[in-house]
């Protein structure tokens, strides 16, 4: 019976070696484990402050947009005060100096009014054609103005799409780091809550044993 208890006990001391090898295994893959949430934990920190940089870029990048906005606008308005005026004076010009042509002309050459047009009617034409230029003017600046408009608005839009594409990718990596970390810790605690009641039985037979609580026999021998 002593030999067939010292093999019994060489037998569960192999068990209990392999449950402490396998203990060892997944008490470093937990701490792995510990350590890839750490590394993720930092990473988020890093794709935040990245994001947070990006963000302030766009804000900044959008504010200058605005302000080069505004100060088109006022330049623009500017121009086409100082162009009006220009046009205006010019337009005076025109017609003085008309006024003067026409006051130099023979009054005989004004009689026939079929083949001279009257004074009213050259000042009229000046006076169109005049507005007409000025007309074509402000509609070519106003084109400028929308085109510049346009190209803020574009821009603006990418910025706003960029931000969007980037927050979505940072949740999708959020969410997909967090599951892997959430899943190999769930592998990690369910191997170690097998491994801990295996032990916790392998002990309680171990106890048993040694209390004499299961008698050992040798093979071919009678109870």
């Amino acid at each position: 019976a002593g030999a067939a208890d010292s093999e019994f006990l060489k037998l569960l001391q192999k068990e209990k070696e392999a449950l402490k090898s396998k203990h060892d295994v997944l008490k470093q893959d937990h701490k792995r484990a510990l350590q890839e949430v750490e590394d993720l934990k930092k990473k988020q920190l890093s794709e935040a402050a990245r994001f947070a940089r990006a963000e302030g870029e766009y804000k900044a990048k959008v504010a200058a947009a605005e302000r080069r906005a505004e100060q088109l606008q006022q330049e623009l308005g500017q121009q086409h005060q100082m162009e009006v005026q220009s046009l205006l004076k010019n337009n005076e010009s025109i017609l003085h100096k008309q006024h003067q042509l026409l006051q130099n002309v023979p009054s005989q050459l004004l009689t026939n009014a079929k083949a001279t047009a009257s004074q009213a009617e050259l000042e009229k034409i000046v006076r169109e054609e005049a507005q007409h230029e000025s007309q074509q003017q402000l509609r070519t600046m106003q084109k400028n103005w929308a085109l510049e408009v346009d190209n803020l608005r574009r821009q603006n839009e990418y910025w706003t799409d960029l931000r969007r594409r980037e927050a979505e990718k940072f949740a999708a990596d959020f969410n997909r780091f967090r599951e892997d970390a959430q899943r190999k810790l769930g592998e990690v605690t369910a191997e170690l809550l097998v491994l801990w009641d295996y032990g916790a039985r392998a002990r309680e037979v171990l106890a048993q044993v040694a209390a004499g609580a299961y008698p050992v026999q040798r093979r071919g021998a009678r109870a």
